[in-house]
């Protein structure tokens, strides 16, 4: 895995686990990446002193982590499902562990079961992806692409070779060290198997960087990671990333790598891209042997630079130099296009030789034919003349001319004859070469396929070799751990043995000295009975003095059990408590929650506020289940309140509040919109109406001006404020009263909310007024105008609580009095 820098937008902290969370003998540093499979950490090996990478095991469409640590199935259906993708992750980690010297793939030391899910621990890389050196770069030299292709190339035989595929080859999985050595990342297999079983999962394939079987959910193999890494050259030498195959195979505007590169990579490299990024599977070589037949074709050496090349070839064609083969003639091909040194194919040019001599030899026959036509024009008339002087002559001119040309004839004949014999024999002969060029070519083919076969035991028995002689250096080392386990052991026991030799040696010394003793104080015997009975004494007092001393222990440990078993009681009462009280509070908060009275409309608004606040509810239905109370617990933790998922009356305003603040602000740019073509628009019906009474007023004069309709004596500015105890807030509400219409807006503490009020007042006062919020709340309210002072009364529908408009008319120095 590798190591990156990412903001904290990039990387969603709220299922990870903590920074310093223990997972067996490792300790989390940080997160490195989260996606819809799992989460990847940065950790410390504690016991080799390392750092690595471990990937956890969390599919969000299937498991959620509660407490902090635990990861458990979303629901029992998906509890199998949850289980069978954990299987296929630690399967597929087990496989990559075994892969340890495989070039190119990153390594895999452990995998470990906790917290109710997987943990694989992988090596850390350190270096830049190859995504992050194009969107730098664009393209990429082929020097550089060289040398981190063989690497790929030889990873991914060995790969295929064990019977696993990546499935997601792309630039963001392959990361390249400061020397340029790719580490592919990222194995898609396990979320491949889990995205089968999942509806609506997050796609394991990119694309772009995916085969058409990918989309297709068709059989795959080694020509899927193919088409992955062909894109991703691709990628390199064009500077963008290929067409996606779902698109190409609908209509393929995909230009060849041989057009989009030019001259600048050898030609070998570019047919390889082509090749590998045919479409269908039939097209694509089906192993990376024989992919690398199409790369070895005239090598992967750097072009001149322009300025040496002499002759610029004309622009390839839409078909790559070489054509794709179908996976099961690759070699077949390959080994058509260099015959053995002893074939003697016809020559071209043989054939066309004889092909000309054919054309020459009638378009001779032609001309001469010509030339005895015109002959015979040309002389007509002297033969005429020479036929009356020598009629008698030129019966028997007749006669002979008639027998040398029927002889001519059959000599043409037996001439053409002749020739359609040796044309037919050339052709027999052409034939006969075509199918000795033929069967030289099979057989080269057979002995290409039968060597390159060989070469693939070859490389299986040096494979088995390694694996055996890995295999054998474990079971030696095996053997001299035990080896050196068992001379520790022996050497233990001489320890021991000695130390019993000593003391043996020791015991007979006393012995030998104490009987000495006896028999120098023989004649003592009394004085030595009274010692032994002293002795003697002094035992039993000792015996004594340990029997009180195990007395008083196995007492302080009676003791100190009692005092643990009270501590425990003690606690668990202090837990049942805490339950109780917690459920008490929790009981308490549904209650008062319960009085609130929450409509449909007031659940919406609170889950649209957690979702705003970053604790997605997942949808703001009107309807709290266990996701809406997960959030508002979580919302009441980060205020430091008590966690009940329930909400107080202070908490719903406060929710509230900080939602209408934020939808004021978010409705505002609307709200002034909306005022700004109403008033465009009674500007426009004012001057029509001035227009009209003008032209009545030209059409037909009248004794005295009447009042114009528009000329209402409530015209004005009006400020106020309403007061509702169910919000337990006030409006601050600016009226605006032109020719009878009314618009207005009602402003709240520190902010404009979008409330619209519109309506009429006629001229005898009558009050007619509408209150639209969001299409949330409608109130439809009636008054009459009295004096100065603007009243008006009616009813929310959606809170079932009162509503009134209640304002004085602010005038200005220059208006009228009424």
């Amino acid at each position: 895995m590798v190591e990156t820098q990412a903001s904290s937008e990039e990387i969603e902290y709220r299922s990870s686990l903590p920074a310093g969370y223990r997972l067996g003998r490792y300790e989390l540093a940080r997160v490195l990446g989260q996606g819809g499979f799992g989460i990847t950490y940065r950790a410390r090996d504690l016991q080799l002193e390392r750092d690595v990478a471990i990937k956890e095991y969390l599919p969000t469409a299937l498991a959620i982590r509660q407490n902090g640590t635990t990861v458990l199935p979303r629901s029992t259906k998906q509890a199998s499902q949850f289980v069978w993708g954990r299987d296929r992750f630690i399967a597929e980690a087990r496989t990559l562990a075994k892969l340890d010297q495989v070039p190119a793939v990153v390594r895999v030391y452990d995998f470990l079961e906790a917290n109710g899910t997987a943990y694989m621990v992988m090596e850390l890389v350190r270096g830049e992806s190859l995504d992050a050196r194009l969107r730098r770069t664009g393209r990429l030299p082929q020097s550089t692409i060289e040398r981190f292709l063989y690497p790929l190339l030889d990873g991914l035989e060995r790969l295929h070779a064990s019977g696993f595929i990546h499935r997601d080859i792309k630039p963001s999985n392959i990361v390249l060290d400061e020397d340029g050595y790719p580490k592919l990342i990222d194995f898609g297999s396990a979320r491949a198997a889990i995205s089968g079983l999942v509806q609506g999962s997050t796609a394991v394939w990119t694309p772009g960087y995916a085969a058409i079987e990918q989309f297709m959910s068709d059989v795959q193999g080694p020509f899927t990671d193919i088409y992955g890494l062909a894109a991703t050259l691709y990628h390199c030498v064009s500077g963008a990333a290929p067409q996606s195959a779902v698109e190409r195979l609908a209509e393929d505007r995909l230009p060849p790598a041989s057009r989009v590169a030019g001259q600048r990579y050898a030609p070998a490299l570019l047919a390889g891209i082509d090749s590998g990024l045919a479409v269908k599977v039939a097209d694509r070589p089906a192993t990376i042997i024989q992919w690398r037949v199409v790369f070895s074709r005239g090598g992967l050496q750097a072009i001149v630079d322009d300025t040496r090349v002499t002759e610029r070839q004309p622009p390839p064609s839409r078909e790559p130099r070489h054509a794709p083969v179908p996976p099961t003639r690759a070699i077949e091909t390959s080994k058509a296009e260099s015959p053995k040194p002893d074939a003697k194919p016809v020559a071209p040019d043989a054939h066309r030789g004889r092909k000309h001599g054919f054309a020459y030899f009638g378009i001779g026959a032609i001309v001469a034919l010509v030339g005895l036509v015109a002959l015979f024009f040309l002389m007509r008339p002297d033969l005429a003349r020479l036929n009356r002087q020598h009629a008698p002559q030129q019966a028997e001119a007749l006669t002979a001319a008639q027998t040398a040309r029927k002889l001519a004839e059959e000599e043409a004949a037996r001439q053409a004859a002749v020739e359609a014999e040796r044309r037919k024999a050339e052709e027999q002969a052409t034939q006969r070469t075509a199918l000795d060029a033929e069967r030289r070519r099979l057989e080269q083919e057979e002995a290409q396929r039968e060597a390159i076969e060989a070469a693939r035991r070859k490389a299986d028995e040096e494979a088995a070799v390694q694996r055996a002689a890995a295999e054998e250096t474990e079971r030696r080392r095996s053997d001299e751990a035990a080896r050196r386990r068992a001379d520790e052991e022996a050497a233990q026991r001489r320890s021991i043995e000695a130390a019993q030799r000593r003391a043996e040696q020791e015991a007979a010394g006393r012995a030998a000295v104490e009987a000495a003793r006896r028999k120098a104080d023989e004649e003592a015997a009394q004085r030595a009975a009274t010692e032994a009975a002293r002795r003697q004494a002094e035992e039993e007092a000792a015996q004594r003095a340990a029997t009180e001393a195990a007395r008083r222990k196995a007492e302080e440990e009676a003791a100190q059990r009692a005092a643990a078993e009270a501590a425990q009681r003690k606690a668990e009462e202090e837990a049942a408590r805490r339950l109780a009280v917690e459920e008490a509070a929790r009981r308490a908060a549904e209650q008062a929650e319960a009085a609130l009275r929450l409509g449909d409309s007031d659940r919406r608004r609170v889950q649209m506020a957690l979702t705003m606040k970053g604790l997605d509810t997942f949808g703001a239905d009107g309807v709290f289940g266990p996701r809406t109370r997960q959030m508002v617990s979580a919302w009441q933790k980060t205020r430091g309140e008590a966690v009940t998922g329930y909400l107080t009356q202070a908490q719903y305003i406060a929710l509230t509040a900080e939602l209408d603040r934020l939808q004021a602000r978010q409705d505002e740019e609307k709200r002034l919109a909306e005022e700004k073509r109403l008033a465009e628009e009674r500007r426009q019906k004012l001057e029509d109406e001035r227009r009209a009474r003008e032209q009545q007023a030209a059409a037909a004069p009248q004794p005295a001006p009447a009042a114009s309709a528009n000329d209402n004596p409530f015209d004005g500015v009006y400020h106020g404020k309403s007061c509702h105890d169910i919000r337990n807030y006030c409006a601050y509400i600016t009226v605006h009263v032109s020719g009878g219409n009314v618009t207005g807006n009602w402003k709240i503490q520190d902010g404009f909310i979008p409330v619209a009020l519109t309506g009429t007042i006629a001229r005898n006062g009558k009050i007619d007024l509408y209150i639209a919020w969001r299409s949330m709340i409608g109130a439809h309210l009636t008054g009459t105008m009295r004096g100065d002072q603007l009243q008006a009364t009616g009813s929310f529908s959606d809170y079932r609580g009162p509503a009134s408009v209640e304002v004085m008319r602010q005038r200005r120095p220059d208006e009228r009095q009424n």
